[in-house]
């Protein structure tokens, strides 16, 4: 018998669209947070998914699939302005935010792509503050403490 992953993310995303019933189906037959990307409407047939509710998880995972490249053309745009104008570093906050909308739908609070976006968004709102200083990094947006 094949070893299964972890299906943390699996019961979540299922939980958020309210098909956590189905999990049964998806640990039978050895699907883990691996194979969400890789699953298809066939495969979901396959395990018995009412058409429905194979339509609305696959749109979760094609969701899913784009808040990390959303995070990095922020983090590029950001970074490529190390002087960013408050209006600027505004309108990345609201980016972030509605990403982090959706990465708490599809992903769920404790994964560490809405970690990581609660983080962000926060050291935005501390650069608008003028607590902080806006340090560009590898991509995300990151600060450091004015003395």
């Amino acid at each position: 018998m094949a070893r299964r992953g972890s299906t943390t993310e699996l019961a979540a995303l299922l939980a958020s669209l309210d098909l956590s019933a189905y999990l049964p189906a998806f640990v039978e037959d050895n699907l883990d947070d691996r194979s969400l990307v890789s699953l298809r409407e066939g495969d979901l047939r396959a395990l018995g998914i009412p058409a429905t509710a194979r339509r609305r998880f696959l749109e979760a995972v094609e969701e899913r699939r784009h808040v990390p490249e959303a995070l990095e053309q922020l983090g590029q745009a950001l970074s490529r302005e190390p002087g960013a104008s408050p209006d600027q570093v505004r309108e990345g906050v609201a980016l972030l935010q509605e990403t982090s909308r959706t990465a708490q739908r599809v992903l769920g609070g404790a994964h560490p792509t809405s970690k990581q976006l609660v983080a962000s968004i926060e050291a935005g709102q501390q650069i608008l503050a003028g607590v902080v200083v806006f340090a560009p990094t590898s991509g995300l947006l990151s600060y450091s403490r004015r003395g």
